[in-house]
């Protein structure tokens, strides 16, 4: 059922997919050949204007992802999804969070073969290996830092739609229970910034980083289940 619909997704999605990756390969394409594009500072070579591009695909696949998962529950989409007894809260989530990690999977290969068509692969690997090679402990770091720090914002956003289009409906609190999730959200990323900040190595703190988020995110999980068994049942 999960891979239904998540060809479904992507059926109902294709024009979108279409328009936005072919935009950006122009996009990207014209301003690697352009003399008219500048790139800061001078010694940083211009593919690093397709890797720009890289990254603002993976932001707008994260919010496209969030714009459609909040329009599944408001149209007539809904009642076609779930009119069978076999869609579980669980495909239906679970799908969803595949759905965007294919998504991510497919713009980094993209825009990476991309660099390679441009450069030729030598060129593009080798620059590839070096940029790695630069990498150090503090820089994986501020990777995986943000790499958390994207995920907590999409896992309760995500939690946000499901909670306002099932719980909502049920309880007289609603609007106070927003703004608890609110504030939740904002305790959720300041504690992993506080962690960020200790005097603890970067091991431990990655550690504690990562359980604390696991942990979260299982809750979160936990809470978008029920809620989707509650609002799907009525």
């Amino acid at each position: 059922m999960i891979t239904k619909f998540i060809k479904y997704q992507y059926r109902s999605g294709i024009l979108f997919y279409i328009l936005f990756t072919f935009s950006a390969t122009l996009i990207g394409v014209w301003a690697y050949y352009s003399e008219n594009v500048k790139v800061q500072p001078e010694e940083m070579p211009k593919i690093a204007v397709l890797w720009l591009l890289w990254i603002i695909s993976l932001m707008s696949a994260i919010v496209y992802h969030l714009v459609r998962w909040n329009k599944i529950f408001r149209s007539s989409e809904r009642f076609l999804l779930l009119s069978s007894w076999k869609f579980k809260p669980e495909v239906l989530l679970f799908g969803e969070i595949l759905h965007l990690i294919l998504d991510l999977f497919l713009f980094s290969i993209w825009f990476n073969l991309l660099g390679a068509i441009v450069m030729t692969p030598k060129r593009y690997i080798s620059l590839l290996t070096l940029v790695i090679k630069k990498v150090d402990v503090v820089d994986f770091y501020l990777i995986v830092i943000s790499i958390v720090f994207f995920s907590a914002v999409y896992f309760w956003y995500l939690t946000g739609i499901v909670y306002w289009n099932t719980l909502k409906n049920f309880s007289q609190w609603g609007s106070y229970m927003s703004l608890v999730f609110i504030l939740l959200a904002y305790f959720h990323i300041n504690l992993s910034e506080f962690i960020a900040r200790t005097n603890l190595s970067d091991s431990i703190k990655l550690t504690c980083m990562l359980l604390t988020n696991f942990l979260i995110f299982a809750a979160l999980i936990i809470f978008n289940l029920k809620m989707l068994k509650k609002g799907l049942d009525t």
